[in-house]
């Protein structure tokens, strides 16, 4: 079994995006739903485009965004909670 953080974390194939204004705008192929990340889940959402341990995830957005990887931690647990049920993110 892997340690919880070291799952890869990825962008799910069959959705598509575009980036807008002051974000990113998510949407699985056949669903009506849109999902619409802001402000550092544009950052979250680029990150996502390769498979990505958690863990270093949120190294890495510690470091762009100047704060701890403890913080960060808190921060995107819901966001990618959130983004796996909608569909558009998996964890393998």
């Amino acid at each position: 079994m892997t340690p919880p953080g070291r799952d890869p974390t990825v962008r799910r194939a069959d959705v598509v995006w575009r980036r807008v204004a002051d974000g990113v705008m998510i949407r699985r192929r056949g669903d009506d739903e849109t999902v619409v990340l802001t402000g550092s889940g544009v950052a979250l959402w680029t990150a996502l485009e390769a498979p990505i341990a958690v863990e270093e995830l949120t190294r890495r957005l510690a470091a762009t965004h100047g704060t701890t990887p403890e913080v960060v931690a808190a921060d995107i647990g819901p966001v990618l909670d959130d983004l796996v049920d909608r569909g558009v993110v998996r964890r393998d």
